[in-house]
């Protein structure tokens, strides 16, 4: 197993995208709907977790984008994703947080990555596996709202932020910092002009992925 150090944060700027226009988000944020995990009642005075004591175990599985890293607990709920190997996962957990790989590891996951194998083929828009990622309050709204920008569409940080009754720059910063990406779709917010401001993983990742949605999954990995 692994220990995990100081986690890296997300986005930068780069190249447009047409998006859909925006869907009414009251009625798109309806808890029941959302995974597990995201809308946790917090404390009055919540401060932001620090560290991670709780023991992960971790995938590696191959995707049209490359491999991705998929960590989660011994209930399957997913903790993080990276495109990359288990050091790039790491980099998406908090610091205290260990990975432990093997057989325990693809049961534990194997929800998660049978999930995620039938929306690279196309086969699945919405994900159900639950999902425990640590937060403030403030970013679990916002990775919520994540969660409910329907498949092969896009958001605007403004967009989200007015619906969230936030800022723009506050919305991008909680985005930036989502561990879960591609479950977490933190992929299909833009700019505003349409330019994808940035992910963690480049711009033609998340253009890659925006095409994948778009046209209805990778050909070469479509389920029979």
């Amino acid at each position: 197993s692994m220990t995990v150090g100081r986690r890296r944060s997300n986005d930068a700027p780069g190249s447009k995208f047409n998006r859909a226009p925006l869907l009414p988000f009251a009625r798109r944020l309806e808890p029941a709907s959302l995974p597990r995990g995201l809308l946790q009642t917090a404390p009055a005075r919540e401060t932001m977790p620090t560290s991670d004591p709780r023991p992960h175990f971790a995938l590696v599985m191959p995707t049209p984008l490359g491999p991705l890293a998929v960590a989660g607990l011994a209930d399957g709920a997913v903790t993080a994703t990276a495109f990359g190997d288990f050091a790039a996962l790491a980099g998406r957990l908090r610091p205290g947080a260990t990975l432990g790989a093997g057989p325990a590891a693809e049961r534990a996951l194997a929800r998660a990555r049978r999930e995620l194998e039938e929306y690279f083929s196309g086969a699945r828009r919405e994900f159900s596996v639950p999902l425990a990622a640590l937060g403030s309050e403030f970013q679990r709204r916002v990775w919520a709202a994540l969660v409910a920008i329907p498949h092969g569409e896009t958001r605007t940080y403004g967009e989200l932020a007015r619906a969230l009754g936030s800022s723009a720059r506050a919305v991008g910063r909680a985005n930036a910092t989502n561990p879960i990406s591609v479950i977490v779709p933190c992929h299909r917010v833009i700019g505003a002009a349409g330019t994808l401001t940035g992910y963690a993983f480049g711009t033609a990742t998340k253009e890659r992925l925006l095409a994948l949605e778009r046209d209805g999954g990778d050909p070469a990995t479509k389920l029979s």
